[in-house]
Parts: C-alpha cells; structure tokens; sequence
C-alpha cells in the first residue's frame, strides 16, 4: 500500500518536471492541446486546453499567464528572396548613339550639297574634288551661291568608312556607303551627323 502511493508520487514528481504538453495534462488532468496540421513551428502553439492552464513553455512564445499566449513576430526570409550580395561591377546598357543627326547630304548639278538644321546656307562639295576625296585627299567645301568662298574641309575618315566634313568650328560626318549610294544615284539623299 505504502509502496503503490510511493510510486504514484514518484510518477508525479516526473510527469510534473517533464516539458510540453504532458505537464499541462498531468497539471490540469487534461490532455494536450491539439495544434492544426501542417502548421509551421511559431504557428504550434494554440490557446490553452481549458480554463486557467498555464501556457506552454516554448521559446517562440510570450507566456501572459493564464492569458492566451502571444506569439513573438520572427521574421524568416526564404533564400530565393534573401538580399543579393553586392558585387563589384554593375554592368548598364546605353542604346544612345554617340552622334544626333543634324542635316543631310543630296547630289545637285554642281556636286555632293551639304544641308544643315543649324544653317540655311548650301554647302558644296564640287563634282571636280569628289573623286580626288573619296581618293584619300582633303578637298575645300565652298558655300554653294558663291562657288568661290570656302568655309570649310572634306576627307576620308582613317578608317575609310566616314566622310569628314569641318564648316568653320563645326565638325560633321556621314557614314561612307550613304555617300556612295548618293553619288551612284542609288538613294537621293543621306544623313549627315554631328558628334553630342
């Protein structure tokens, strides 16, 4: 007899110092709280199985007392959408031309004619310079009404794919194959450039 009630005590003593669920039901004579299926870790714990339970003891959790628990925030970033690391180049794509279109060349009765956005004066390249140009020479550009003044220069470009044309301070160019196409009355008119 007074075995069998020293073993119901030891029973107790244990029950009461083991953690979760089985101290409330040793406490209360309940049985654990049930938690929803599939839940995560900090969605375990759920109100207390009956009146004036304790809450459990879990780290994730602010014990109120007899009140229902509060569940601390805890804040968990998956790795897909964890912060990139910083790196030490950043690569950016421009799509701008280095050069703005600010005329047009057109072949006139008199040579290669240079029109320009910021000039309502006609330039010209005479019929008689075109060849000795595209040749590799720098030729004189004249002022298309006089014939007579030049204000500026033509030549190929170092890599013989431009048309370079100085009028005054001003620097202008045109692709070589529009000059081409002009000069062998393929296209009646090409672009000419200005660097930005």
């Amino acid at each position: 007899m007074i075995w069998s009630a020293l073993k119901t005590i030891i029973g107790s003593v244990l029950s009461f110092l083991a953690p979760g669920p089985a101290r409330n039901s040793v406490l209360t004579g309940t049985q654990p709280c049930e938690t929803k299926a599939g839940s995560t870790p900090v969605e375990q714990v759920t109100a207390p199985c009956g009146p004036g339970v304790p809450a459990q003891a879990d780290p994730t959790v602010e014990n109120t007392g007899l009140l229902t628990p509060t569940i601390k925030a805890t804040t968990v970033l998956p790795a897909e959408i964890a912060e990139p690391q910083s790196t030490a180049w950043i690569t950016e794509y421009y799509n701008e031309s280095p050069f703005e279109k600010v005329g047009r060349i057109a072949m006139c009765g008199d040579g290669l004619a240079i029109y320009t956005d910021s000039d309502t004066r006609v330039f010209l390249l005479d019929n008689r310079d075109i060849d000795a140009v595209l040749d590799g020479a720098t030729k004189n550009i004249r002022q298309h009404d006089t014939h007579k003044k030049v204000v500026g220069k033509a030549k190929v470009s170092t890599s013989g794919k431009a048309l370079n044309i100085t009028i005054g301070t001003v620097y202008y160019t045109t692709p070589l194959r529009f000059v081409l196409a002009v000069l062998d009355n393929r296209n009646h008119k090409g672009p000419l450039f200005k660097p930005r």
